[in-house]
C-alpha cells in the first residue's frame, strides 16, 4: 500500500536545504502537494463520481419526501463535492476559520443547527 498505508494518503512535502549564504539560512527548493480525498478513494478503488451520484439520489430522494430543502439539498452536494477535492489531513487553519465563522455563513439556517443530528436520508 506504500504511501496509503494508514488510508490518508501522501502528506504535503516540502524540501528545505541549509544554506549559510542564505539570509534566513536555509532555502525551500520544493513543494510537493499531498493527496487529495478523491485521489485516496482512487486508491482503494472507490469511484468518487459514484460517491457523488448517490450522494445526489439520496439527496433528490429526501427533497422529493420533504425531509430536505431543495437548497439545503444542493447545498449538502455542492459541499460533499468541495470535500472531495480538499486533502486527507486536518487543516488546523480552515478547522479554525469554520469554528469563528457565524452559523449563517457556515450556511446553517434557523431550523438545522449543528448540534442537531444529520437528517435522515
Amino acid at each position: 500500500m506504500g504511501n496509503i498505508h494508514n488510508l490518508f494518503g501522501r502528506v504535503n512535502e516540502v524540501h528545505v536545504f541549509l544554506d549559510d549564504d542564505e539570509e534566513c539560512g536555509y532555502y525551500v527548493e520544493e513543494t510537493i502537494q499531498g493527496n487529495s480525498i478523491r485521489e485516496v478513494l482512487a486508491m482503494t478503488q472507490w469511484d468518487s463520481h459514484d460517491l457523488v451520484a448517490r450522494v445526489k439520489a439520496q439527496v433528490d430522494a429526501a427533497i422529493k419526501q420533504d425531509k430536505l430543502k431543495p437548497t439545503e439539498g444542493m447545498r449538502l452536494i455542492a459541499e460533499y463535492e468541495r470535500g472531495l477535492k480538499k486533502q486527507t489531513y486536518l487543516n488546523l487553519d480552515t478547522a479554525r476559520m469554520a469554528e469563528q465563522q457565524n452559523p449563517a455563513e457556515r450556511g446553517e439556517t434557523s431550523h438545522l443547527r449543528t448540534s442537531d443530528p444529520p437528517p435522515k436520508l
